[in-house]
Order: structure tokens, then C-alpha cells, then sequence
């Protein structure tokens, strides 16, 4: 390897231990390069002066300890190579896989935007993408668009609306305690697996209505059981990101909700993602 690389971490170690490696083999040839005095002859020694050939001796009998310490530092030298290439490759095929878990979410997403593209509604034209031009610039996110998609007022209320690509609640009144709107995505996620769903929100000022993310597996297929959901709060007037952590364990099917408890003031929802963990 011609230089390190920096450009990531798991690459970096592998750099690393690809040098240290190759400096084992150095090693021992710039030791055995040096004759270190070693090839003085008995009888051009003791023409030297009393001083220099006890420099000499002592310089012999350092070197005769050479070969043991060399002996230890490539073998250490080796072995933590080998250790930070193991490390590296290791910590490389983790982020392939999840960056091939997020596409395979990413297809599945946009193949129902194209069903309900095919059945005559609009696709929205701006879904990120996961990965952009090749680079790892997205942390292995699917991004969830809001859009017709969505089931707003599930409970019979008129406090959810979208603009803009956001999603807004309003409103002091609801028909039940609480409103608010729902996505179902089928099959979109792997059995067994843990995610990370997540999305920003912020409140304007003076805002007093509270906001809920909650997510479970009931999309009205068995089976099902496995739901989990955050504490209703008042979101920051500069934003914040909610995320819970839910896990694939009956099925492989979601429900996002986006929950509105009601009072004065706007709220809104904006970058939902779902995460592979």
C-alpha cells in the first residue's frame, strides 16, 4: 500500500497493518545490512587504541542481543498488523452489509411509490437517495417521504396536514384524546432485525401541544405484537430528533405514527428515517 488511508476509519487500520506487516520483512534486511564492527579481524583490533577497542567489545556484545529483540519486535509488529487488518476487514463488512440492508429498504420503499405511481396517484419526484455518487455520506438511513402515502386524522379529527413535504399538526381541539397520522409499510423490514426509526421536529413559540412518535407492527396482518413508543412532549422552537428503537420480531411490517396531542400553536415533522442497527 502506497500511502494510508484516511478517508475512513476501517480502511485507515487495514492501511496500518498492511505497513506493519511490510516493515517485518524490512526489518531484519536493515539489521543484516550492517556489519556493526562484527568483521573486525583479532589483529586489526588490537591495533586500535585501548579506548576504541573496548568501544568496539561493548558495541559486539549489544549487537549479539540484537538478534532475540528483533526476533520480538517483528513478531509483535506482525501480529498487531494482522490484528488491525482483521479489525478493519471485520468492521468493513459490517458497514457493507448494513449499506446493502438500507438499499434493499430504499427498493422495497420505492417499489410501493411505483404501485401507487401504476395506480394512477402521484410519486413525489424529491426521495433522497441512501448513498450519494458512491460515497458513504448517508449513515446507512432509508428515508421515509411524506406524502399521499400517509393517513392523516386516522381517528376523525382535522389537525394533520402536509406542506411543503411536512408533516403539521394544528389544533386545540381532537375528536378523541388524541389524532394524528399513519404510514404502513409492508415487508419492508428483515425479521429478528433492530431499527431505528427517527424524524425531526419543532414547535413554533408559544406552542403548548405535544407530539408522540410510536411505531408498531400491526398493519392488520398476524402475526403481530411488538409496538413501542416515546413520552408526548413539547418539541423545541429550534428542533430536535426523536427516534425510538423497534425491533422486527413478528414480522416484517410497520406502522409510523405520528401522533398529536392538542393545544395552541404549530407543529412540524420533517426527514423520517428508518436505520438499520
Amino acid at each position: 500500500m502506497s500511502q494510508f488511508e484516511y478517508t475512513d476509519l476501517n480502511k485507515f487500520k487495514v492501511s496500518i497493518g498492511v505497513s506493519l506487516i511490510g516493515l517485518t520483512f524490512l526489518l531484519p534486511w536493515l539489521f543484516f545490512k550492517e556489519n556493526f564492527d562484527l568483521l573486525i579481524k583479532t589483529e586489526e583490533l588490537k591495533t586500535y587504541t585501548e579506548t576504541a577497542q573496548n568501544i568496539v567489545k561493548q558495541r559486539q556484545l549489544i549487537v549479539s542481543y540484537f538478534p532475540i529483540v528483533i526476533l520480538i519486535i517483528i513478531l509483535l509488529t506482525f501480529l498487531l498488523g494482522i490484528f488491525l487488518c482483521y479489525k478493519g476487514i471485520i468492521g468493513w463488512n459490517k458497514n457493507e452489509r448494513l449499506k446493502r440492508e438500507a438499499i434493499q429498504l430504499s427498493n422495497k420503499l420505492l417499489t410501493q411509490e411505483t404501485e401507487k405511481f401504476a395506480a394512477g396517484k402521484d410519486v413525489p419526484t424529491d426521495i433522497p437517495s441512501t448513498v450519494e455518487d458512491g460515497n458513504e455520506v448517508e449513515i446507512y438511513s432509508i428515508p421515509i417521504p411524506i406524502n399521499d402515502l400517509w393517513e392523516l386524522n386516522h381517528w376523525g379529527s382535522d389537525v394533520a396536514s402536509i406542506k411543503n413535504g411536512k408533516m403539521v399538526f394544528t389544533g386545540t381541539r381532537t375528536r378523541l384524546e388524541t389524532d394524528g397520522c399513519h404510514i404502513n409499510l409492508k415487508d419492508l423490514l428483515q425479521i429478528g432485525k433492530f431499527y431505528k426509526v427517527s424524524c425531526f421536529v419543532k414547535a413554533i413559540l408559544n406552542t403548548t401541544g405535544e407530539f408522540q412518535l410510536w411505531c408498531h407492527d400491526n398493519i392488520g396482518i398476524d402475526p403481530h405484537g411488538f409496538e413501542k413508543a416515546i413520552p408526548y412532549a413539547i418539541p423545541s422552537v429550534v428542533g430536535e430528533r426523536c427516534s425510538l428503537k423497534f425491533e422486527a420480531k413478528f414480522n416484517g411490517n410497520i406502522r409510523i405514527h405520528l401522533q398529536y396531542k392538542p393545544g395552541t400553536g404549530e407543529i412540524e415533522i420533517s426527514d423520517i428515517r428508518i436505520i438499520p442497527l
